[in-house]
């Protein structure tokens, strides 16, 4: 047997109001959407989709918490500084780790808990 992961294809993320939501991850964190349907939505980043649906049934208890997808930034005080601007719910400053960079956490619409990360500029290379 051989398995040959090539990489991760796609994220998803459930949300009540997926119109309410493409606003949020295309306007606001500016994310390229590729595919606009009518029960999910699909933005293409390098190398990994973020698909934003529509929870139908038991999906619903899949809304408005820790998402564990991280958006990596250049400069998280002024991506905070944008966001806060825009009305978006920071949940956490940035607080830096143990291996260089800061994190910090925000929320989109539905309250699903996101990780903004900046590495460090040696670590980006």
């Amino acid at each position: 047997m051989s398995i040959e992961i090539q990489r991760v294809g796609a994220i998803r993320i459930f949300v009540c109001d997926l119109e309410r939501a493409c606003a949020f991850y295309a306007d606001l964190m500016d994310l390229p959407e590729w595919i606009d349907g009518e029960e999910f939505s699909a933005f293409r980043l390098t190398g990994v989709d973020i698909l934003i649906e529509t929870a139908t049934g038991d999906q619903a208890a899949m809304i408005g918490r820790f998402t564990g997808v991280s958006f990596a930034v250049a400069d998280i005080e002024a991506t905070l500084a944008d966001l806060a601007d825009a009305g978006v719910k920071i949940l956490s400053p940035p607080e830096k780790q143990f291996w260089g960079g800061p994190l910090a956490h925000i929320a989109d619409p539905d309250g699903n808990e996101l990780t903004l990360v900046q590495y460090p500029a040696e670590a980006s290379t």
